[in-house]
This record gives C-alpha cells, sequence and structure tokens, in this order.
C-alpha cells in the first residue's frame, strides 16, 4: 500500500512537497496529514509520529537551495494532553509523558486548529501493532526468534554456575504458564526441592508469584531470589513448602537469609488486612526481615508528575533562586522528592549488593506483587554487582529476565487505558541507572542515549515486549500475529555503544547524595528537539544523537586509523625504494612529485598532534583521587603526609611525585608556562616534536633522495599515530586495533 495514498493535505501546494529522507517512514508507517502553522513551518503526522519541518536554505554551487528539515519529532502516544489556547483559539498546547516543556502548535484559524486537536487527542490514538516488528528484525538469530526465554536462561544458568552440581536445578513446573500466569515458563530452584513443593510454595504468594532464583556469588555462593509477599492474611497461615523453600535459599550463603521487603511496615501489616502480609521469623527461623520503605506506584506518579509540573516548568530558571512570586525553584524540586526517592533506591540497592557479595548471605527481596519495586531493586544490586551486566549483551539479557520475563506490568504502567495504575516505575529505574552512568562512566558498554530511548519507546507503542503485561501475553500476540519482536534492535543504534568502556571487576559503591544527583535533563527538558546540525532519524523514526564526547573520540579513532593507514603506505613506499635502490631505475616523479604534494602535514607537524584542536574538544579523563589509593606509575601507596598525589594535566591519572615530576608546553592549558605531566605523557610528546621536526626539515633538503624523506615522512606518520593512540584516549589502558577501529 502506497503510504501516500491516505494522505490528506490542508494546502494544495503541500501536496509536492516531499518528505525528506532523513525522516524516511518506517516499514508499514503510514502519512496521515500534512499541514502548515502560523509561522511557515510544516507539521506533518504519521500512525507513529509527529514532527515539526522548517525550511532551510542552503548554498549550493552558488545557487542557494531549500531543504526541509525536522525540528521536532516525537512518538504519538507520548502525548498525555491537549490544551486549547489563544485568544481565538488558534493554538494548541501539546504535553508529553516525558518532557516537561509542551510544545506549542499556533494555526491560521480555529476551525483548523481544533481539526489538529481532534486527531492528536490522546484518547483518540490506535495503537501500533503493525509496527512492533518493523526494526531490524534481523538482528535476532534463529534461536533467539524461537524462543528467546529458554536461550538466555540456559546461557546465564552456565554463566552463574546454577547447576546440579551446585545444588540448583532448572525447573519446568510453569511450562504452561499454569502455576504463575505473570512468570515465564524456566525457573531455577533447588534440587532438593519438588516440583509439587514448589507449585505448594506459589500457592502461598501473592498471584502465584514463588521465590525464583535469578543470580549467583561465584566467589561465596549466595544467591538472589524474588518472590510476591507471602499470603498470611489475619490468621498467620503457614506453608511448609515455603519455609522449606527459603531455608534452602538461605542455607546457600555464609549467614542468615536477608528477606528484603520493598515496602513499609505499616503498609505490609496493612496487607494482611487484603490476604497478603510478611514472613514471620517464628516460622523462618534461619532468617532476616528488613522493611526498606519504599513508596509504592501511586507516590511514585505524584512525586514524578510534580517534578514535571512545578520543578521543571516551562518558565523554570535555574539561573535564579526564586521565581517572580518568590517561590524557590529549588524548594520546588525539593518538594518533589523525586531525587530522594532515587536516591533511596539507589541506597537500598547498594546495601543488597553488599549483602550479597561482601557479606556473603543470600537475599530474598519482594514488595507486594513483586513485579514493580521489586524488579527495580534487583536490577540495580546486579548492575552494582556483576560487571558483565554493565555490558551490552549483558544488560539486554537483565533487562529480558528481570522486566519483561518476570511479568512487569508495562501494558498498564506505560499505557494510558488505566490511569490509577500508570506510574513510570522504568523510567525511574532507568533514572537511577543514569546516575551510575554519571558516576562510573567508563563501567557502562552503554551510553546514556540507550536509557533515554527506552524510556520514549516504553510509552511510544512500537515494539510489542513493552506493550504487554507477561511472557505469557507476548506469547500469544506473537502466535496471533505471527510478529518477531525487535526491542533489541535499540542496541544497535548510532551513539549507543560507550567508546569510553573500560570494564572492572569491582562492586559499584555510587554516592546517593542529592549533592551528587542531578535531575536528567536530557530526558526531562530537552526531549527530542533537535539540534540545527543533527537532521537525520535513526532505526526508531527519533533523532540520531551521539553524545560531544562519544562524537569527539570517534572523530580521534579514525583521524588514528587514517594516519596508520598513511604510515603503512609510506612505509611500503620506503622499502620498496630501498629494494629500487640497488638496481638501475629512473628516479620517479611520480614519487617525487607525491612528496611535494603529501608532505607530513598528515601527520601534523607541531606540538598540536598531542594537544591540538581536537584534543581541546575532547574531554580529559580526570581521575579522581579516590578512585586512585596507588600510584598509577610505580604501584606506590599514596599517604596523606609523605606521598601526595599529583595529576597528570596530559592523560588526567594521578601519580606520586616522583613518577609525575616533569614539565611540557600543553596549548590546551592556556598558560604562558609548561604544565606537570607524568614521565610517559612527557617522553611522548617530547619524541613526537623531535620526529616532526625531523621530518618536516629533511623533507626540504635538495641534497636528499627519496629514500631519506620517506623515512622521515614514515617516522612522523608513526610517532603521530603512537601519540594519538596513548594521548588522546582517556586512559592509559585504552588500546585500539586497526581492523575494526573499535577500542578493546
Amino acid at each position: 500500500m502506497n503510504p501516500m495514498s491516505q494522505t490528506v493535505f490542508d494546502h494544495e501546494e503541500l501536496h509536492h512537497l516531499p518528505l525528506p529522507a532523513s525522516c524516511h517512514l518506517l516499514e508499514s508507517e503510514i502519512l496521515l496529514r500534512v499541514g502548515r502553522l502560523a509561522n511557515g513551518q510544516i507539521i506533518a503526522l504519521t500512525s507513529y509520529r509527529l514532527l515539526i519541518l522548517v525550511h532551510r536554505f542552503v548554498s549550493c554551487d552558488s545557487v542557494p537551495e531549500s531543504s526541509l528539515d525536522p525540528v521536532f519529532v516525537q512518538p504519538l502516544r507520548c502525548i498525555s494532553r491537549l490544551i486549547t489556547a489563544g485568544i481565538e483559539f488558534t493554538a494548541i498546547r501539546v504535553e508529553f509523558v516525558l518532557i516537561a516543556s509542551p510544545l506549542a502548535l499556533q494555526f491560521a484559524s480555529a476551525a483548523e486548529a481544533l481539526s489538529w486537536a481532534r486527531q492528536l487527542d490522546p484518547s483518540a490514538i490506535a495503537a501500533l501493532p503493525h509496527l512492533r516488528c518493523s526494526l531490524n528484525s534481523s538482528s535476532l538469530t534463529e534461536d533467539e526468534a524461537a524462543d528467546p526465554n529458554e536461550l538466555i536462561v540456559a546461557m546465564e544458568t552456565r554463566r552463574l554456575g546454577l547447576t546440579e552440581a551446585n545444588g540448583w536445578r532448572l525447573s519446568k513446573a510453569n511450562e504452561e504458564y499454569s502455576v504463575c500466569s505473570s512468570y515465564s515458563r524456566r525457573h531455577v530452584t533447588p534440587t532438593k526441592l519438588s516440583d509439587a513443593e514448589l507449585i505448594a510454595s506459589s500457592k502461598y504468594r501473592s498471584r502465584g508469584r514463588f521465590p525464583s532464583i535469578v543470580w549467583r556469588c561465584q566467589g561465596n555462593g549466595a544467591v538472589l531470589a524474588r518472590s510476591g509477599q507471602p499470603l498470611v492474611a489475619l490468621l498467620g497461615w503457614r506453608c511448609e513448602a515455603d519455609e522449606k523453600l527459603l531455608a534452602l535459599i538461605g542455607n546457600s550463603g555464609r549467614g542468615r537469609l536477608l528477606i528484603a521487603d520493598a515496602r513499609t511496615y505499616r503498609s505490609a501489616l496493612a496487607n494482611r488486612t487484603v490476604g497478603g502480609g510478611f514472613e514471620n521469623g517464628s516460622y523462618y527461623s534461619n532468617s532476616e526481615i528488613a522493611f526498606l520503605e519504599l513508596p509504592n506506584l501511586h507516590s511514585i506518579r505524584q512525586s514524578f508528575l510534580a517534578m514535571q509540573q512545578r520543578a521543571l516548568a516551562p518558565d523554570a530558571d535555574f539561573a535564579e533562586l526564586a521565581d517572580a512570586g518568590g517561590a524557590c525553584l529549588l524548594g520546588e524540586l525539593e518538594k518533589s522528592r523525586w531525587l530522594q526517592l532515587v536516591s533511596a533506591l539507589m541506597g537500598h540497592a547498594t546495601r543488597l549488593a553488599a549483602a550479597l557479595v561482601v557479606d556473603g548471605r543470600s537475599v530474598l527481596v519482594h514488595c507486594s506483587d513483586g513485579w514493580d519495586r521489586t524488579p527495580q531493586l534487583t536490577c540495580l544490586t546486579l548492575l552494582l554487582s556483576d560487571p558483565h551486566y554493565r555490558s551490552l549483551a549483558g544488560f539486554r539479557t537483565l533487562l529480558d529476565r528481570e522486566w519483561l520475563q518476570f511479568g512487569h506490568k508495562f501494558a498498564s504502567r506505560c499505557g494510558p487505558a488505566e490511569p490509577n495504575e500508570w506510574s513510570p516505575i522504568f523510567v525511574q529505574f532507568l533514572d537511577c541507572l543514569h546516575q551510575l552512568i554519571s558516576q562510573f562512566p567508563g563501567e557502562f558498554e552503554f551510553t546514556d542515549l540507550l536509557l533515554r530511548r527506552l524510556a520514549t519507546h516504553c510509552y511510544s507503542g512500537l515494539f510489542g515486549q513493552l506493550s504487554c503485561n507477561s511472557d505469557a501475553e507476548r506469547s500469544a500476540v506473537a502466535m496471533a500475529t505471527q510478529q518477531r519482536w525487535s526491542l533489541w534492535s535499540l542496541f544497535e543504534l548510532q551513539g549507543v555503544r560507550n567508546l569510553f568502556y573500560q570494564p572492572s571487576r569491582e562492586v559499584l559503591s555510587p554516592d546517593i547524595g542529592l549533592a551528587s544527583l542531578s535531575i536528567w535533563s536530557e530526558l526531562y527538558v530537552q526531549g527530542s528537539r533537535m539540534a540545527p546540525d543533527s537532521v537525520r532519524c535513526d532505526l526508531d523514526g527519533l533523532p540520531v544523537e551521539i553524545e560531544p564526547p562519544q562524537a569527539q573520540l570517534l572523530s580521534l579513532i579514525n583521524q588514528l586509523e587514517t594516519t596508520r593507514i598513511q604510515a603503512r603506505q609510506l612505509q611500503d613506499q620506503l622499502n620498496s625504494s630501498q629494494l629500487a635502490s640497488t638496481s638501475p631505475v629512473v628516479e620517479s616523479p611520480t614519487l617525487a612529485a607525491s612528496l611535494q604534494q603529501q608532505p607530513p602535514k598528515s601527520s601534523l607537524p607541531s606540538i598540536e598532534v598531542v594537544d591540538g584542536a581536537d584534543a581541546r574538544r575532547c574531554f580529559t579523563h580526570w581521575v579522581p583521587d579516590h578512585q586512585r589509593s596507588r600510584c598509577a606509575g610505580c604501584a606506590a601507596t599514596f599517604w596523606k603526609a609523605i606521598r601526595r598525589r599529583h595529576h597528570c594535566r596530559a592523560c588526567g591519572d594521578v601519580f606520586c611525585h616522583a613518577c609525575c615530576c616533569e614539565y611540557v608546553q600543553l596549548p590546551s592549558q592556556l598558560l604562558s608556562g609548561p604544565s606537570r605531566v607524568c614521565r610517559p605523557c612527557a617522553t611522548a610528546v617530547r619524541n613526537v616534536v623531535q620526529q616532526v621536526e625531523f621530518g618536516g626539515g629533511s623533507s626540504g633538503d635538495g641534497g636528499n633522495d627519496d629514500t631519506a624523506a620517506l623515512t622521515a615522512a614514515a617516522a612522523a606518520a608513526a610517532a603521530a599515530a603512537a601519540v594519538l593512540t596513548t594521548q588522546q584516549m582517556p586512559a592509559p589502558s585504552i588500546s585500539m586495533t586497526s581492523s575494526d577501529s573499535q577500542i578493546t
């Protein structure tokens, strides 16, 4: 079907206006309507997106041409409310779920504004079942498309050592979703627990969500499990199978089982009146229960809306301490308590990670039903504890298991159908992860862009995985439509892979103080407003975004690869020239001409090789003092009074005085005198300057032959490549391979 066949054009001249190639329609996406705003901008409506386009004039061969470029792109299902404004009702105020700043649309007439308001009404926007499988489905292997749950569970059980040799087995009791409809098919349980006992335990847990093991510490054997609340009720019911299951889980660790109840004690006690409750310490003897006092979904919703509507209002100016009415804007942010909730969630995850890895205690996490606060805690705990989940492949596994297979209610929490069930649970988790990436930028293989896309698409309706409440629902929809889910294509977008990634085996311990946390302005404030030079849309139909430090490092990598290629070419020519000098061969005019046309200019013949304009625009990876207890050079321990810390101004690492006692000129410091650098950096700077000066001096001497000139040029190019490798990277441990031009 032609996507233009159903298009309505408000004006005849718009019929011949082509949609820019940068905003290509996705597979099965239909262009519904094209109109013009009062300011001359073009508004386009598809079955998936709202686009605002503007004419830009560019000069091509001295002839001015007009191009139509997008300045705003947002999925339709991210619209939360429409308000008609203006004296004559010719304006529409469009509010979005995540973006605090609304979009103002001014039309020429009230009739036109009313017509567009009806079409943009959130209640009139249909779901997008035809788009849920359209993005890069070829990225899934046949095994993943056939049964991704089985593949992921098998891989994780092998990696974590959840095998029968260690006392664990893979249960198929829920193969037909008969035990728990909101759980996946396969679960890890103790080998000493039968399927009949597992089913008995499920009947004692809320929604049938029995305790299931999700992670095992390979160092001490402690495990992390999750479940729903026990059905104690007012009569204090108990279940021997459930008690046996928790006893087996607790025995895997060194101390008593830690039961982390995400609710407050009063809330857990009140749940007994409706059949719920919490574990009785008399029945679960080898356990300890801790109430984390995290708010429920309604409090999270109120806090999020308060942050958007008051603290991040369109007229809010954080440069001033108070607005016209005298109310402190920072006080409004504090009243919303959003950052306090983020801090509390991160703090509890940090303590659970310490209990697992440091204390060796097994942990059971649950809230009321185990599908809101529970995945928040388990995911953050595992991201802090296990470096594997900080990689792209591991993070994909974590999202699929903890949020999709364990049945977070995406359709209810992110959909418009149930306002009382709506709550930004998943967005709050992503906000916590955003804070972790800000504090540990080199520990995660993915960038903040992936988190923003996940936050947007849990409301956009584009992906089927984020439009269902359970694994059983997804299986039913997939069988009915014969579609492949493709949420994981987001992991292949431009700018998602972190080029500064330096994996470590450490357990992360973030700073949860409010002074160390910040509002996620890239998501809540900026939204999808596009910069003038960013006019391309990615595979998911949203703007291509690459963070400035990532773009600078990518440019340096490309420059390094070009320099290496030039060095190899010059070396090959040098070898050929040396072989030719042993036989009477006529001097090649092409070689001499190439040397004149390509002087050592490609190798940046100045100190700018080390500290040039590109380097000044790229951030130096400044290692904090508290992250280095030993010198990066000689590994000597720092002592406050005897051996102090010194930062190298070139690479940013921390050294002792003996290893950081050199001084060289670094233009990016904008200082008249030399700067303190470490010995390797000082040697690299001096060597490259000498090599480049040698190459430049010899090339101008008419008495030297081609061999001497080639030797100088090759040496200069090789020196430039070496300095770019060691000095332009964020940390000394980074290296690159010329085969794929990626950081290893």
